[in-house]
């Protein structure tokens, strides 16, 4: 009996050394691959010339592992190039302008899709181009930006309003935060902002929900999963929440997204025509891209990279300005003026009850900076002579050396 007991714990312990052993043996492996696939990545990487013996019997007896690091190079070389901001040459974007223009002059339902691109001239950073918050913060590094309630309505912006007016355009959604659209001047209805808006909080316990536009962001002590703003409705006595859809959540408020025109509108298109916007979240929306009959055309101005690319029937390598000021110029249509003092939030925004209060900055009617010595008050990005409207001022040149925008009449 003994002599049995004896065997069988002998048997378990042999079993679980082999076991032990086993998994030592596999690991050890695995750390040779990982090493000898750091040598190939290295290797590679250098001239022909400049390769030892030793490195190319190295490359020889691992020719499985040379094809997987050449794939995987390839791949970073790939997505590297991608975040590369290109800008086609003068000729180019005028060509290509023309196009654009008589696409939209030929569309019966054009509708626009915008992103942060739109907004940089404005000096409101974007996401994912090569100064963008999200790119900077892989590398580490935090970026600190003027307040948006100091920014104003792009040339952009101004150009997307009288598209709007005149029934070229027929809808615009927006993935940006900045309030920018509303502020240029284009109506709640004509705009589905679908992930908020900095200037609007909602009380989402009343029949109907109800928004409250401030002339302040009210976006200052809220967060991801944290939306109370600490305001109360001025009818049921619920507490507010900002309209802002952060990543990972989804979303809670009907207004200002308006998700249901979006989709009607969508649905409808002949024509989409997206705003720098590196398409990468809205392609996830797919009702924004399901048309009912036939799938519209698609015309892209961005100066990265997007993954509709290759379904577009015209791709602009181009700031939005440039590119908004050449089509407003082939279609003969005026671009309106923006000013501070007639900002039309100051007409839609809520009165704080006299018990509330916000720390956040507030929207001033006056510009945040006036130039001294009666120098143009509006100068874009990059150093380019100012934008004048219309009232008989000097014209509007852009940067390249392209005929100056001159204001109908």
């Amino acid at each position: 009996m003994a002599d049995t007991y004896s065997s069988n714990t002998s048997s378990s312990d042999g079993g679980r050394e082999g076991r032990k052993a086993e998994r030592r043996r596999v690991a050890a492996e695995a750390h040779h691959k990982r090493d000898t696939m750091k040598k190939i990545k290295v290797i590679l990487k250098k001239v022909r010339t400049e390769r030892s013996v030793e490195e190319c019997v190295l490359l020889c007896e691992n020719d499985e592992m040379v094809k997987t690091a050449l794939s995987r190079l390839k791949l970073q070389q790939c997505r590297r190039s991608r975040l590369c901001e290109h800008t086609d040459c003068v000729q180019l974007i005028d060509t290509k302008c023309a196009q654009m223009s008589a696409m939209m002059r030929e569309a019966k339902h054009c509708i626009i899709y915008t992103g942060a691109g739109i907004s940089t001239a404005a000096d409101v950073p974007d996401y994912r181009g090569p100064n963008g918050v999200w790119t900077l913060l892989q590398k580490g590094i935090t970026t600190r930006c003027a307040p948006i309630v100091d920014c104003s309505p792009t040339l952009t912006h101004q150009a997307i309003v009288s598209l709007h007016e005149t029934g070229v355009v027929k809808y615009i959604v927006s993935q940006n935060c900045d309030g920018l659209h509303l502020r240029s001047g284009l109506p709640q209805s004509a705009l589905s902002e679908i992930h908020g808006n900095m200037y609007i909080e909602v009380c989402t316990h009343c029949e109907e929900q109800r928004e409250y536009v401030r002339c302040f962001d009210v976006t200052s002590h809220t967060g991801l999963r944290r939306h109370d703003t600490g305001r109360v409705c001025h009818y049921c006595d619920s507490a507010l929440v900002d309209s802002i859809v952060h990543f990972g959540e989804s979303n809670r408020t009907l207004l200002p997204q308006q998700w249901t025109a979006a989709i009607h509108h969508a649905q409808q298109a002949d024509l989409i025509v997206c705003l720098g916007s590196s398409l990468k979240v809205l392609k996830v929306y797919k009702q924004l891209w399901g048309m009912r009959q036939r799938r519209a055309k698609l015309c892209i101005v961005n100066l990265q990279w997007t993954p509709k690319d290759n379904q577009a029937a015209l791709k602009i390598n181009a700031t939005c300005d440039d590119v908004m000021l050449r089509v407003m110029n082939n279609l003969n249509l005026q671009i309106p003026n923006y000013t501070r003092q007639r900002d039309p939030i100051f007409q839609l925004s809520v009165p704080l009850n006299s018990d509330e209060h916000t720390t956040s900055k507030h929207l001033s009617h006056d510009p945040p900076y006036t130039p001294a010595g009666g120098d143009p008050p509006y100068t874009p990005a990059g150093g380019d002579p100012p934008y004048t409207p219309a009232g008989g001022d000097p014209p509007y040149t852009p940067a390249g050396g392209d005929p100056p925008y001159t204001p109908a009449g």
